[in-house]
């Protein structure tokens, strides 16, 4: 189905695209199709083919799966995200994502669309308004669960005019274009032998089988490219060994299945490790094969303690989260006895227990391996032992957060509050932050503004940052403390004495924590200083504490500093740029001649940066013939480097429109 671009397509005038897919999100496209479904329509986008639009914005284009689909995606009265396709599934499904991700990229590029021809095959391919829905089903071709809040369409009951020839020919005529067919292709050739495999009974050649599916399928490095070059996109594809997986499923070979599971993890881990990208794909193809051993799993004569194990040492080895879709041992065996889980709970339990205690750490699998045992003893009727598990198991997880948030929910402040000072005391850095967090949390639900402010201020003292100021400066404010706190705060970042050990201290918070900083620490503590002056609109120290920096850093990407990322130079020209324009300028220029040294692309784009930044400021400050001046200096002095050369060419043309991109892309 291709898209005819002839006179009726060219006869309207000037088709667009909606504008409202330019501000799309991914956030957006998750509520729209799911997770799952977005995750596989990154890898779809290069099978897009064939955009069209019709006259009421709606997108039409021709989505390649198992077969050539039919797909629409269009707004709503609603402002929502709806669509349509002649795939299985219907709407809502990864042949829509990756239409709208394709339009994305279209309209990033600035490319117009055409008009649908009137007899354009593919309008007959959706479905009507008034086509009915199946309100019960819950289910895709891809497995997901209807959690998006909207029905499933029905199955389409369009018949096909390919099928309707073939149903209408006579037995001989069949088997004639059949053998013929077969005999012209390679593919159907191909597909007939897989299907003469997959009807014998011989469990073991098929098993056999399926491990050689498994190892051709993942001999190759996967490569997906989404946004650039998706002629060079290489997409795994499990089906085959997926299809001999059910194979034995159906023949309830269940031992040969679940012997092939750390084949099949194996296999896939390496896969992904030699490829560019595409673990999303690797991960998804994994999954659902892992499915069908899953099932094999709970469908055989282990015991239901043997399922539920098996289920958590899947997990367990699962360090890149293949089989997160898979329910595991939260999910399929909660068919389970109960006795089971009991059983379970103590075995588990006594696998940490072999455990080391962390110390003054924390235990990634100590964490995960204490979140099943939780779940067992819930399964095993046993919730009132939990809480106290927690507090057991502590030493060996490390995970005093989780535990404190437990009893604080619980309205058990007294005792939250003991933990969180005790894994003060025992824990990382890490866990000091989240520990003293929950104080300030503790101290709010008192009612105790000055403790929630001392516990603030000594998460500050013991981890200056930004973050920590600003939650100090909003709890200095809630307990009426906030000039002596605010003066004492920049005092520290500025000298490195902490307030409450001057001399004339009027310190007015009690000290409840002692902050264990690196007394190597140097001070000024120059970039927090600035960033507090920035966001307290404290421009002229901002432009001083910037000016006594050694030299600016040209790091990639340093022109979207944003407080943690770059040089501040940038926010500091920008901000100050109305008040103190000759200052701003001073910075742009500085930030200049730091990148005029060195050779690449992410140099020039800071330069040219710079040069866009100042031409508004300078022309407002009657210094435009200074710019120009400037321009024509590199051009003169750097004209050996093309790339800067075709950059400045682009600035003095002026500026362009923004190009619409899709968020956290």
């Amino acid at each position: 189905m291709k898209c005819k671009n002839g006179k009726t397509a060219a006869a309207s005038a000037g088709p667009e695209y909606d504008a409202r897919f330019a501000a799309l999100t991914w956030d957006d496209l998750e509520n729209f199709a799911g997770t799952r479904s977005v995750k596989r329509g990154k890898g779809y986008v290069s099978r897009v083919s064939g955009i069209c639009v019709d006259g009421k914005g709606a997108v039409i284009a021709s989505a390649q799966g198992r077969e050539e689909y039919a797909t629409k995606v269009w707004f709503g009265d609603d402002g929502k995200l709806h669509s349509d396709c002649s795939c299985p599934v219907g709407f809502a499904c990864k042949h829509a994502v990756a239409l709208t991700l394709k339009v994305i990229d279209e309209v990033k590029a600035g490319r117009k669309p055409v008009m649908v021809a009137a007899d354009d095959e593919r309008l007959e391919e959706f479905l009507s308004a008034d086509d009915d829905f199946d309100e019960d089903s819950d289910e895709d071709e891809e497995g997901k669960s209807g959690t998006r809040g909207v029905s499933v369409r029905a199955p389409r009951q369009k018949q096909d005019p390919v099928l309707a020839y073939l149903l209408g020919l006579k037995p001989d005529a069949a088997k004639d274009l059949l053998v013929e067919i077969a005999a012209q292709f390679d593919e159907v050739r191909t597909e007939l032998r897989r299907r003469i495999e997959l009807a014998k009974s011989d469990v073991d050649t098929l098993a056999d089988k399926a491990k050689k599916a498994i190892r051709d399928v993942t001999a190759t490095a996967c490569r997906i490219y989404v946004w650039g070059d998706r002629d060079r996109s290489i997409y795994p594809d499990y089906g085959e060994a997926q299809q001999f997986l059910e194979r034995l499923l159906e023949l309830k070979a269940y031992d040969k299945l679940i012997a092939l599971a750390d084949y099949l993890t194996k296999r896939a881990v390496a896969q992904m490790e030699m490829s560019e990208n595409g673990e999303g794909e690797i991960g998804y193809e994994a999954d659902t094969c892992m499915e069908v051993i899953a099932k094999a799993v709970m469908r055989s004569s282990m015991s239901d303690v043997d399922k539920i194990l098996w289920f958590h040492n899947l997990h367990d080895k699962d360090e890149y989260c293949f089989y997160e879709d898979i329910k595991g041992t939260w999910g399929a065996p909660k068919s389970c006895a109960t006795s089971a889980w009991v059983e379970v709970a103590d075995v588990l339990s006594k696998e940490l227990s072999s455990q080391g205690d962390v110390g003054n750490g924390i235990s990634i699998h100590g964490r995960h391996l204490s979140s099943e045992i939780e779940e067992a003893l819930r399964f095993a009727g046993r919730r009132a032992e939990v809480l106290d598990f927690k507090k057991r198991a502590v030493a060996k997880t490390g995970d005093y957060g989780t535990l404190v948030q437990d009893l604080i929910e619980g309205g058990d402040l007294k005792e939250a509050k003991e933990w969180c000072f005790l894994g003060i005391k025992e824990q990382g850095d890490y866990g000091k932050r989240e520990l003293r967090s929950r104080l300030i949390e503790i101290a709010e639900r008192e009612k105790n503004p000055i403790d929630a402010c001392s516990y603030a201020a000594d998460a500050f003292f013991d981890s200056p940052w930004r973050d920590s100021y600003e939650k100090l400066m909003v709890a200095a404010r809630k307990a009426d403390v906030y000039e002596q706190v605010h003066k004492g705060a920049l005092d520290f970042l500025e000298k490195g004495v902490l307030p409450w050990e001057t001399k004339k201290s009027r310190w007015p918070l009690p000290k409840l924590l002692k902050p264990s900083r690196d007394r190597n620490t140097e001070f000024p503590r120059i970039d927090i200083l600035i960033d507090v002056a920035l966001m307290e609109d404290r421009l002229e120290d901002a432009i001083k504490w910037y000016a006594s920096k050694s030299k600016p850093t040209t790091n990639y990407h340093s022109y979207l500093y944003r407080g943690t990322e770059g040089d501040q130079g940038w926010a500091v020209a920008e901000k100050v740029a109305a008040r103190f324009p000759d200052d701003a300028i001073s910075i742009w220029l500085r930030l200049i001649a730091a990148n005029r040294g060195k050779t690449g692309n992410c140099y020039y784009e800071q330069i040219a940066q710079a040069l866009v930044n100042m031409r508004p400021v300078m022309k407002r400050a009657g210094r435009l013939d200074e710019w120009k001046a400037l321009i024509v200096e590199i051009r003169t002095t750097d004209k050996g480097k093309r790339n800067l050369m075709k950059i400045l060419d682009g600035i003095e043309r002026g500026p362009q429109p923004p190009m619409p991109i899709i968020a956290d892309r």
